[in-house]
């Protein structure tokens, strides 16, 4: 069995991926020796991708067309890389986007009072970036605030190693300070969700 999508319907988004998934779980044991623990392990691996399935479709949705094909163009063309695993890491990254921009409720914590995210500010981009036109450099720095206050209720569940890792592409970055943070950070955020270390609803 292949993937079922390719393109939606019009005015719909991609269909959530069907994948082989007795074929990729058979694929993964095949090395096996001892064909009882074999069948354990293929057993495993089925209830494994069956529960992530059901984690992942109710936020597939937030996956973007031009994702899709990318998952379905570099992931998924054969059946031993068909896992759900793989899709968790585009649904992860788009539903902790939708936390973070306020389309998904996520059950965001208090403001956070790390020194260096609460030192950063968007002023100075968004000045060069559009340089003396006034309306665009109130437009950018509004909306900057807006997602460093959203992003803040979720910054300080990140792991410290990845936001130090992701506060090193802020400065020189093409995009605004926070918009590359929320980019960054957005696969954690989702996986929290996915693991129900929070509580997300489907919007």
């Amino acid at each position: 069995m292949v993937l079922a999508s390719r393109l939606a319907h019009a005015g719909q988004g991609p269909p959530f991926p069907q994948l082989d998934t007795p074929g990729y779980c058979t694929a993964l044991v095949s090395a096996m020796l001892v064909k009882a623990e074999q069948q354990v392990e293929r057993q495993k691996c089925l209830a494994d991708e069956t529960a992530m399935r059901a984690s992942l479709e109710p936020y597939w949705y937030l996956v973007a067309p031009e994702e899709n094909q990318r998952l379905l163009r570099d992931y998924m063309k054969e059946v031993r890389y068909q896992t759900y695993f793989t899709v968790g890491s585009f649904v992860a990254s788009a539903l902790g986007k939708a936390c973070a921009d306020g389309r998904v409720s996520c059950s965001p914590g208090e403001p956070t009072a790390e020194r260096l995210f609460a030192a950063l500010r968007s002023d100075d981009f968004c000045s060069v970036k559009f340089g003396g036109k006034a309306n665009e450099i109130r437009d950018c720095i509004d909306a900057e605030n807006k997602r460093k206050a959203s992003l803040g209720r979720y910054w300080a569940t990140v792991p410290p190693d990845k936001r130090r890792w992701c506060l090193q592409y802020v400065h020189g970055a093409k995009f605004p300070p926070f918009q590359v943070l929320s980019n960054c950070v957005a696969d954690d955020i989702g996986y929290q969700c996915l693991k129900q270390q929070r509580q997300c609803r489907p919007g």
